[in-house]
């Protein structure tokens, strides 16, 4: 390690830096940092750029009202500040260039060199490999990110074979209903100046058939003891800048396998949320129970399916169960419907019986925001994201098949909850207009800062 290595200036001076740990830095800089001449400390920096001469931080920061930045930081915003303006000359230059080439050569077979000048001038991208075809979660977390950040789909490896500059982004959820494979993507790596970052939606990379698998062990192999990471995900993984995680279930889950040097926990972009009271009415003494995931086995459909025929359309005390679940007797809706399905049914409690740990769940976002009681088993992500006035079936997986197996206990706890939801009913209930807000993600605006959309 090189003596002069100042790790707080590493870490403050390099915006995309400023998130990891002190063992993660030190892992960076020895793995890319030396390799794309990155500056270790003031001096190395001040020395090596006629940037910085007679330059005063204490007026810069005045001037400039950057009163909330340290040092290290001021340094970097006056560093990129003028180099971007001098690209953006060095750029014009270019065009200008470019231009007089043009009205100089009226040739056909001159086109192709004056194109490949043009594509130089082009911003840097991140390119997303993934398909939109396998819609749900994977499918929304690539759109918000499309969404915010220059970023082109990728969905063949026929898209895959371009010309890239330096600075652009290969970005993976992994390779479902595409033909990429990992070797595609190391050998990618090893002829372009190009950095690839890893996010983690699921189980996918545990498994060694990896690039073929979509059932449901991409959802439960994680309880599997003997997991073997295949060689291939592993090389894959040592030449990926970062592997961003939304939660610490799946980091710790993947922690156990492969060397975390580059793991990094952000949460997925979504929106904003106010821990409030419950908010709901039961209206004609109507319990209205909902579930706002498609059925499946990972969803929870044995449990779902057990309560729907022992309560649905029958009577608990004085009071009438419905369960409304989507695809079941409620109609598939867009994000945006959500909430207009909760008052048009006028639901008063909703389902996440997951069998299998989720690992983020945007749903499950939406149903916090609601502010009505949610009903879970307390797996995966859930642990870290539903608090505690809620309402837990099971406390873990095999608890869940346990239940599936001794009904009498599983209508037990149910009609404990019931009770709990009848005694919090809010005979003040106020009906409001719930207004959805992207949250901030500054982690992710720092990974992609030269990336983002001016609006942002």
């Amino acid at each position: 390690m090189n003596k002069n290595y100042d790790i707080n200036f590493y870490k403050y001076f390099y915006y995309d830096l400023s998130h990891l740990s002190n063992s993660q830095l030190i892992n960076h800089y020895q793995r890319f940092g030396i390799k794309e001449n990155r500056f270790i400390n003031i001096n190395h920096l001040i020395s090596s750029s006629k940037l910085f001469n007679n330059f005063n931080i204490e007026k810069y920061k005045s001037y400039n009202h950057l009163f909330h930045l340290n040092d290290y930081q001021i340094l970097s915003h006056y560093y990129y500040k003028l180099k971007d303006k001098l690209e953006d000359k060095l750029e014009d230059k270019l065009e200008d260039k470019l231009e007089d080439k043009l009205e100089d050569n009226k040739i056909e077979d001159k086109l192709e060199d004056n194109n490949k000048l043009k594509d130089k001038l082009e911003d840097n991208y991140i390119y997303i490999i993934h398909n939109y075809k396998l819609g749900g979660g994977t499918s929304k977390y690539v759109k918000d990110i499309n969404n915010r950040y220059k970023s082109k789909i990728i969905e063949s490896k026929k898209e895959l074979l371009r010309d890239y500059i330096k600075g652009d982004i290969i970005f993976i959820q992994h390779f479902l209903q595409t033909d990429i494979k990992i070797e595609d993507i190391i050998e990618l790596y090893k002829n372009n100046k190009i950095e690839i970052i890893i996010t983690i939606h699921d189980f996918y990379w545990l498994s060694i058939d990896n690039e073929k698998i979509f059932n449901n062990k991409i959802h439960n192999i994680y309880l599997n003891e003997n997991i073997k990471i295949n060689d291939r995900v592993n090389k894959l993984f040592n030449i990926a800048k970062y592997i961003i995680f939304p939660s610490y279930f799946v980091f710790n889950i993947y922690s156990k396998y492969i060397n975390k040097y580059n793991f990094i926990k952000i949460d997925h972009i979504d929106y904003e949320i106010e821990d409030k009271n419950f908010n709901y009415k039961i209206i004609n003494n109507n319990i209205n129970i909902g579930n706002m995931n498609i059925l499946t086995e990972c969803k929870g459909k044995e449990m779902i399916e057990i309560l729907i025929d022992k309560y649905n359309n029958k009577r608990y005390k004085d009071y009438k169960i419905n369960f409304y679940c989507v695809d079941y007797n409620i109609e598939k809706y867009n994000e945006n419907e959500f909430f207009d399905i909760l008052d048009k049914y006028n639901i008063t409690s909703l389902l996440h019986l997951n069998k299998w740990g989720e690992t983020w769940s945007y749903v499950l976002t939406k149903s916090i925001i609601s502010n009505l009681p949610i009903i879970y088993n307390n797996v995966g992500v859930y642990k870290e994201r539903i608090n505690d006035k809620n309402y837990i079936i099971a406390n873990n997986e095999n608890e869940y098949i346990e239940l599936v197996k001794n009904k009498n206990i599983l209508y037990n706890y149910f009609e404990n909850i019931l009770d709990n939801i009848i005694i919090n009913n809010n005979d003040n209930y106020n009906k409001n207009k719930i207004k959805l807000k992207f949250k901030n993600n500054k982690l992710y605006d720092e990974i992609f800062y030269k990336f983002l959309y001016d609006e942002y």
